[in-house]
Parts: C-alpha cells; structure tokens; sequence
C-alpha cells in the first residue's frame, strides 16, 4: 500500500554509507521495491526505472564495471561512432546511427530507447548491424536480441549480423537444433522468446541481453509480446517502415517519444530522390460498378430484367441505386481472374527482351481464392507448365522452398500468389510486378501495403489494383 518511491532515499542513504565506510571505488547498484513494484538506479546515469526484476551476480557485476571510477553516476561516453562502410555506406543511414548513438550518449541525451523509420528496402537491418557493432566496440552493450515476428524475417537477419558481428550469432527458435543461447547476437521471433520466458526456470536473466532491436515495431510492441520487454532490462530500438499512432497502440508512447518525432526518419520520397529505392507507378483496374454501384434508370431492358431477378423486394418493388459494396462477392469469379492475367500479361513489365512475365506477386483474399488463381492460369496457360505459377501461403507445407525457388533469378515460380505472407521481409529485388487483387483499397491501406512491399520488390515499376 505504500509507494515504492518512499524507500528511494533510503537506499540510496544506504549505498552512500557503504561507499564511505567501504572506501569504495566504485558506487553500488540500487534497487527499492515495495514488493509489488521494483525499480533499480544503476549509477550509469540514468534515471531509476521499473524492471520485472532483480538482475543476476554477472548482471551486476557488469553494470559495477561499466561505471567510471570516482565519478558520480557516470559512464564511459561513446567516442568511436565510425560506422563500418562495408555494412552500410548511404549517407542517410549512417546519419541514423549516429543521431541513435547522440540520444543514447552520457553526454547526450540518454535515452534507452529509440525509433528508427525507414522505408522497407532501404536497409533497417544493415542500419541496427551497423549501430550494434559500434556499441559493443564501446562496450555499451555485450549481448542483442533481435525480435521479428515470421520467421523468414530471422533468417533475413542472420546473414548480415553473422558477417559483421564478432561473438556468435544464433537463431535460438525452438525448431532450430543448433541454437546457442550464448551467443553474442541471439535473433528469434516474438513467440519463441516468449516461450522461453514461460518457462519455470529462466534461461536468461532480466539483464543478459543489453539490447533488444525490434523489427516491425508498428505492430510488435503491443498486447502479450509487452511481457518481453517489461521482463529484460535493456536498451530497446525498433525499426519500422509505418509506426502505429494509435491511442491503444502508440509506437512512440511505448519508446517513450513525442508523436511523429522519431529517432530518426527517412521519407519514401526522400529515399527514392537518394536512389536508395525505385518509385512505382499505380494503375487502378477496379470495374466502374463496384466504384460507382448501379443505378436502375441507366440499364438496358435486358439488364432491369436481371437486377429486378438480384435486388427486388418481396412487394414488386425495386431500389432505384445499389451501392458497389452489394457487388464485392460476386468479384472473385473466373471472369475476374481471367481478365486480371489478360491485363498482368499484356502491361506487366517484363524480362529477356520482352519475351518473358517478370517476377510477380499477387495477393490474394484468402487460400481459397489464391488456389482459384492459380488453377484458372493452368487452365489459360497451360504451356507455361505448373511450377510458373504457384501459392505461398501459411496452408502450403515446405513454402520455404517455393520461397527460396522464387528469389532465384532464373527459377519458377515466376508468379506467386500470397495470402497475408509475402508482405513483409522478402528481398527479391527482381520482382517487377504486384497485382493487389482485394476489395478497393483505401489510399491509406495502399500506402501501408506499399510501404512493406518496397522491400519485397526494390526496383518494382507496376502495381496493379
């Protein structure tokens, strides 16, 4: 019933005495709880924070030895902020790490936590290799976790951090025999660490990991994934093309930043004036009628006959206008999906001296609808074999294999179709096509799509909606 804060000066009255009476060099590490609510003054400058719980010997004996000796609450400031060219030479993202490593800095602001927004493809994973080699140089950090939350994404970052990062980096999912929890960079989904902190006896304490880089941070921080972060104590950066400003879900609230003032931004627009990305050009294939609907006046004789057959009431009576959402399940037909290859066909971009469909991605409703695609293109172009096009979705088993197969340059398949899979983490620079085959697209559901897409597709000309 009493507040945790009425016990503060007293512990810090305590380690005073102990440094007088001890002589001693360095200061201890404080905690004070009312026990229910623990907070710990680590002497690094900080403020005194709420942490899940008390940090382990090495953890602190850690956190004693990262202190300057004689000097009050202080540590060593990060001098070296060279960013390793080989990892990342854009201007832009060299000028990310650097402003992240300004607000994280003793003589900065010392902040634990910040906000990168770049846009997808630009390189956020190069950016957090190229920020967490600098720090564990300076010996700010020992141990990284970095969060993503499909498990294609893992495999993304492994190749980068295992060529730059000294130490040992480890996928540690549960589905990988060869993890190492020990190893210097530990990269895992959302799920997997959370299993590992359900767990009745703990594999890692509340400060073994000095890191934490959240990848998706838009949608990653929220709802039962919050548990990570409340039980490590750690610096935590999140990386996100799109960070969500929801009163429920606030990406900057959680980091602790204003509103639209992240860490450091990249616009689209700023990235593709830079070359670091292509821009794309929209074409929206959606039918007069499910735009404007259908007005009754306007039809020919014939067509009353079959609306008065669809939309007439019981009493004889006909509605005057149906709006085009009373047309949007009649969509997903062989019609539809017939027309829609006629028109990727014939103003798809394509490769080999325009003999050949570039690499595309369609997105479909669900797995029925994208295995109804896929079978009306046997049917349309039977001569182009079975493996030209082929489904990605959660419901396909072995889809890393048909993913790996499509990220190859000269490899079928050279249409994929993808539920709710292909949107996010898929570098395949040779994909030239996307067809958003959905209900109407706000302008704002567009731009999301897009801006997780441009990672998918780095050079991509032609989306079609």
């Amino acid at each position: 019933s009493i507040s945790e804060e009425a016990g503060a000066q007293q512990a810090k009255d305590y380690a005073d005495a102990l440094v007088k009476n001890l002589n001693l060099k360095y200061r201890p590490i404080v905690y004070y709880t009312n026990g229910y609510v623990i907070k710990i003054q680590d002497r690094l400058g900080y403020p005194a924070r709420q942490v899940g719980n008390f940090a382990s010997l090495d953890d602190l004996e850690l956190l004693i030895k990262r202190q300057l000796p004689g000097v009050e609450d202080k540590r060593n400031p990060i001098a070296d902020k060279t960013v390793d060219a080989n990892i990342i030479d854009r201007s832009k993202l060299i000028e990310a790490v650097k402003e992240m490593i300004d607000s994280m800095n003793t003589d900065g602001k010392m902040r634990r936590k910040g906000l990168l927004v770049l846009p997808c493809g630009v390189g956020k994973t190069r950016t957090a290799v190229a920020l967490s080699k600098i720090l564990i140089k300076n010996d700010w950090v020992q141990n990284v976790l970095f969060l993503a939350d499909r498990n294609n994404l893992v495999t993304n970052a492994l190749k980068p951090f295992s060529n730059y990062i000294e130490g040992g980096v480890s996928d540690i999912s549960a589905e990988n025999p060869d993890r190492d929890t020990n190893a210097r960079v530990c990269i895992c989904t959302y799920n997997s660490m959370l299993n590992f902190l359900n767990k009745p006896k703990k594999e890692f304490s509340v400060g073994h990991f000095d890191m934490i880089i959240v990848d998706e941070a838009h949608r990653s921080l929220f709802n039962v994934y919050r548990a990570i972060f409340e039980y490590f104590d750690s610096f935590v950066i999140g990386l996100t093309a799109t960070p969500s400003k929801a009163i429920d879900r606030s990406t900057y609230e959680i980091l602790n930043l204003n509103t639209d003032e992240p860490t450091f931004e990249v616009k689209f627009e700023e990235a593709v004036n830079l070359e670091y990305l292509v821009s794309y050009r929209a074409f929206d294939k959606t039918s007069n009628i499910l735009k404007n609907g259908l007005k009754y006046s306007d039809l020919t004789d014939k067509e009353k006959e079959e609306y008065e057959e669809l939309f007439g009431n019981a009493d004889g009576t006909v509605p005057e206008h149906i709006e085009g959402s009373a047309f949007r399940k009649h969509i997903f037909n062989n019609d539809t999906i017939d027309k829609m290859f006629s028109d990727l066909f014939a103003n798809g971009l394509r490769i080999e001296n325009g003999n050949k469909l570039g690499k595309t991605l369609i997105f479909a409703v669900d797995h029925k609808h994208a295995v109804s695609i896929v079978e009306r293109f046997k049917v349309l172009y039977p001569n182009l074999g079975d493996e030209f096009c082929q489904v990605i979705d959660n419901q396909i088993k072995k889809n890393k294999t048909r993913q790996e197969n499509f990220a190859k340059k000269n490899s079928n398949p050279q249409i994929v179709v993808s539920v709710d899979m292909m949107d996010t983490g898929v570098d395949i620079p040779e994909i030239v096509n996307l067809v958003f085959f959905k209900r109407v697209l706000s302008r704002i559901k567009f731009d999301q799509m897009w801006g997780r897409g441009t990672r998918t597709c780095k050079n991509t000309e032609r989306v079609c909606g």
